[in-house]
């Protein structure tokens, strides 16, 4: 369901979450309902705005039961400096909101600044569950496993070390084992007690939503690829990485181990290690761009020594 659109971002509610707020309103609950639809709403416009400075082209938002999912240009997020920056503005807002309404309302509860039966005291009570809603949307979101902010932040880190696409595969399985998890201890729950359906739907939602992002992950890494191949970078100075390549070695498995934010150099060797010249990842990308993934290392242009 399209809910509206903000400088070409669409924002829509998943079915799921429609199914939560009614049942929320359903049951009495309806003020609780719209604070969650504006602590969810209130976090993804944070990523969207975070984004935007970035120069990160939003595409849409999904409002989900446990947060959001923000559609957007992800090969500018496989920069980890971007990718944290983007990852951490929506739980940060959350955070600091739910923490100066809940702090404010328990010492206004607390000073006896409203009468008991008053309008205003009523008003603190709202603010202080909205701040607790805040909290818990933060909280929940920084947990370290896909498609969640903490899981993105991981994945930010690893991806200094181990490449974007080792990154994505382990943070994403990490979100599949806990949806699953979470999914089964709820069905296990609801059939003993009647209650934890709600917590298996979001184990379900983690479990799908951890296996589509470790799909679209190769397309995501070709895509942050052929963005480097267009404008020369900007940075004067940039940090280095060597790499070797044994001569049977492909474009692809170079690919593989390329880290954002570095610059590569490719020493190649022969079949019994030895050097038989190197070349840059301009000339990898460009090879894998324009002629595809299985192309040898050697047939790069390459410097021989």
């Amino acid at each position: 369901m399209n809910l509206f659109s903000a400088g070409g971002t669409r924002v829509r509610l998943h079915p799921a979450f429609i199914a939560l707020v009614a049942a929320m309103a359903l049951l009495g609950d309806g003020v609780r309902a719209a604070l969650l639809f504006a602590a969810v709403l209130i976090h993804e416009l944070a990523h969207i705005a975070s984004a935007r400075r970035l120069g990160i082209t939003t595409y849409e938002v999904v409002l989900m039961p446990f947060g959001g999912v923000a559609h957007l240009d992800e090969s500018g997020l496989v920069d980890p400096a971007a990718e944290t920056r983007v990852a951490f503005a929506g739980p940060a807002v959350n955070l600091l909101l739910g923490g100066a309404l809940a702090a404010a309302s328990v010492t206004a509860m607390q000073g006896g600044t409203a009468d008991a039966a008053s309008p205003s005291r009523a008003v603190l009570q709202v603010l202080g569950l909205w701040g607790w809603d805040h909290l818990g949307l933060g909280l929940f979101n920084l947990l370290p496993v896909f498609p969640l902010d903490g899981g993105r932040l991981v994945r930010a880190a690893a991806a200094r070390r181990m490449g974007f696409r080792a990154a994505t595969r382990l943070v994403g399985q990490a979100g599949e084992i806990a949806g699953a998890v979470m999914a089964l201890a709820g069905g296990i729950w609801y059939s003993r007690f009647g209650h934890g359906l709600g917590a298996m739907v979001m184990g379900l939602f983690l479990l799908y939503a951890a296996r589509m992002e470790r799909r679209r992950a190769p397309g995501t890494w070709i895509r942050y690829l052929e963005r480097t191949l267009s404008p020369v970078r900007q940075a004067p100075v940039e940090e280095g990485r060597l790499l070797v390549a044994r001569s049977g070695s492909t474009v692809k498995d170079v690919a593989l181990r390329l880290v954002p934010g570095r610059y590569h150099v490719v020493f190649i060797t022969d079949s019994r290690g030895r050097v038989m010249g190197l070349t840059g990842e301009r000339e990898v990308i460009e090879a894998l761009i324009e002629r595809g993934l299985t192309v040898p290392v050697t047939g790069v242009p390459y410097r021989r020594m």
